[in-house]
């Protein structure tokens, strides 16, 4: 099945059925229309039940198409992310999903997408050089090396710049045991294929090194010797699947990377490797609209500045290569964590829809710190049943119940294989 095809008129379902409509609250609300004609259906406004139509790439209202998605638990979310990731099918947009509670593994089933699970034997070498669009004059390896230097801050804490600085003479030098070096030509290679097609083919991972060879690159070195052991983890032990060649076939319009197994000291590494990963192919071209959707976001920018910077900036350029970043978190204090905030309140700036489902007071006290809430919303934010969210777009400003037609909810409700829907 290509994709789930909602009804042509959205069905009235019970509440058994569908996440919950209407609002107890009689106090007024400034309703404005959002009618996107080339966007996909959100829902239907809470006050003139007119459908909501939302096209996050339309660059003559939005400013970018990221959004921010943020809930307490049970508040429906999740149910909402799924219910859009199924509805972007008809707009032929490839999809990134990387779910950490397990969450969207039976709609990647339904839409026939691809599911990476690292349990499965699916692997990806960490030191992958992609072929990706680059600015005039900019380097693969010099690129590659940068976020390197970010995932080797995350395993060995504490790294002194003086270490940093010997760690990047170390991963040059293995590259260069590769024939690759800095000349973005040496990560191409003749092939007979390619060669029919008049150009030459970029080096697979086959032709790259793995983490087995900057390991013994490390254990000789005087500076960093003392963190070979660290790194033996991801050679032989519950991360080496960082460490082989790369095995995960991303030839899919829905790619979800299933990472419930890892444990919760490893999952902040994981969803970097994997938001590395998507990003490189995201930028390969610059022509196709692409979606990345980071649950949890706030695992990978609450502790460390350098994966919260990364964020950062992919939120900030990933309109310029046709995509679209989508942050969901139910923690908004981790979120808001690190440097006051920092990182968190870019991510916000940097998103033009802003959806806000239930939350519970305490972390309403912190989002108010970044967003703009009037007492009026305040009010409904608190109140508000499950499957309905304020709706930041643009300069709409709006409250919307999320609706799903039966065979949506079908394949996309978790209420009865978890106990619960977040």
């Amino acid at each position: 099945m290509p994709f789930l095809s909602p009804n042509k008129e959205i069905e009235k379902i019970g509440a058994r059925n569908v996440l919950t409509t209407g609002l107890t609250s009689t106090y007024p609300f400034v309703s404005n229309e959002l009618f996107d004609k080339k966007g996909i259906l959100i829902g239907t406004n809470s006050f003139d039940k007119s459908l909501i139509m939302l096209d996050r790439f339309d660059q003559t209202k939005y400013k970018n198409p990221n959004m921010f998605v943020v809930g307490t638990s049970g508040s429906g979310k999740s149910y909402f992310i799924k219910l859009m990731i199924n509805r972007n099918r008809f707009l032929n947009i490839s999809q990134f999903v990387i779910d950490p509670d397990r969450e969207y593994i039976k709609l990647c089933e339904k839409l026939g997408g691809t599911l990476i699970n690292f349990g499965a034997n699916q692997m990806i070498n960490v030191m992958d050089v992609r072929e990706i669009s680059l600015d005039l004059g900019e380097s693969f390896l010099r690129n590659k090396i940068s976020k390197l230097k970010i995932f080797f801050s995350m395993i060995f804490e504490g790294i002194s710049e003086e270490e940093t600085s010997e760690l990047e003479d170390v991963l040059i030098k293995c590259y260069a045991g590769f024939d690759i070096t800095e000349d973005n030509n040496t990560l191409y290679m003749d092939d007979t294929k390619s060669m029919i097609l008049g150009r030459k083919m970029f080096k697979s991972s086959e032709h790259m090194p793995t983490l087995k060879d900057v390991h013994e690159l490390i254990k000789k070195n005087k500076k960093l010797k003392k963190y070979a052991s660290i790194l033996k983890t991801y050679i032989t032990g519950s991360m080496a699947y960082l460490n082989s060649k790369t095995t995960v076939n991303l030839n899919s319009k829905l790619v979800v990377a299933d990472i419930y197994d890892v444990s919760e000291q490893q999952i902040p590494i994981v969803m970097f490797i994997l938001t590395d990963y998507f990003w490189d192919v995201i930028q390969k071209n610059r022509n196709q609209r692409k979606i990345l959707y980071l649950d949890e976001v706030w695992k990978m920018i609450n502790k460390n500045e350098y994966t919260a910077d990364f964020v950062y900036k992919l939120f900030k350029t990933i309109r310029k290569y046709g995509g679209a970043a989508t942050a969901i978190t139910q923690d908004i204090s981790d979120f808001f964590m690190l440097e006051d905030g920092k990182y968190g309140k870019g991510i916000l700036n940097n998103s033009s829809v802003k959806c806000i489902f239930q939350l519970e007071e305490t972390d309403l006290n912190v989002l108010e710190k970044a967003v703009l809430i009037s007492d009026e919303e305040r009010y409904k934010i608190l109140n508000m049943k499950r499957g309905t969210a304020i709706i930041h777009a643009g300069r709409n400003n709006l409250m919307v119940d999320i609706v799903a037609s039966a065979k949506e909810h079908e394949y996309i409700n978790t209420d009865i294989i978890e106990g619960k829907e977040a």
